[in-house]
């Protein structure tokens, strides 16, 4: 396993970006067609989140990349949310529904969306999240694909938090997270990321988070046939 990390310039402009897709509109010239062959799939697990479903999808559909996958895990939602994820498959057939009879929790509709992909690579989003630079899956997965004479399983990119005012709009004052810069673009082996990554030392290469790094599908499976036993995912 291969791991490397996608230093990624986030500046103010991407304000406009931000509130763009918070407002549920989407850039021009955004036209859907359905790829048998996504280069990555996005999987979102929803609850209950009728309020949050149309920004992050938009902020989906507005990214450069476009051969992708959105895999929305309905999870017994008991509001509008099958509805409007229906509404948005209508525009869209890169989207996929998938909802449970029960309420499985997170870490099962992360898993089991993933395995029921098609994308090379999978990325996980939380729905009250977004994907606030417009070019981010695409260099992820130029980095995973082109930069590496080996396989990468994993590529992290930068990520940001920030505040929404009431009107929508990103708030003026943004935290950028940046993790162990002076790696930028290193390819980490297997031996390191155990004892540095998972096991989060001083100095650790990259963060603990789900969702600000793309994995390769083999990298998934592998995990998903370890917590088989404890979360039935093979139903």
């Amino acid at each position: 396993m291969a791991y490397v990390k996608c230093d990624e310039n986030m500046e103010r402009p991407l304000k406009h970006y931000v509130t763009v897709c918070k407002d549920g509109h989407l850039l021009p010239n955004r036209k859907f067609a359905k790829c048998p062959h996504p280069k990555i799939s996005l999987i979102i697990p929803m609850y209950n989140e009728e309020k949050n479903i149309k920004p992050v999808i938009r902020s989906i559909q507005n990214q450069n990349l476009q051969e992708l996958e959105i895999v929305c895990v309905n999870d017994n939602s008991n509001d509008k949310t099958l509805s409007i994820l229906q509404s948005l498959q209508k525009e869209d057939p890169r989207i996929t529904i998938i909802t449970n009879k029960t309420n499985r929790g997170v870490i099962y509709n992360r898993i089991y969306g993933a395995l029921q992909s098609k994308g090379e690579y999978v990325t996980f989003i939380d729905a009250d999240d977004a994907l606030c630079n417009i070019d981010i899956l695409q260099k992820a997965y130029k980095i995973a694909t082109e930069e590496h004479k080996e396989k990468i399983d994993i590529v992290h990119y930068q990520t940001c938090a920030c505040t929404m005012n009431e009107k929508g709009e990103m708030d003026p004052f943004v935290i950028f997270f940046t993790f162990n810069p002076n790696n930028f673009n290193k390819v980490i082996r297997q031996p390191e990321i155990g004892d540095n990554y998972m096991q989060k030392k001083k100095n650790v290469t990259g963060s603990g988070l789900v969702f600000d790094k793309i994995y390769s599908k083999e990298l998934i499976e592998r995990i998903a046939d370890y917590l088989e036993s404890k979360f039935d995912l093979y139903r």
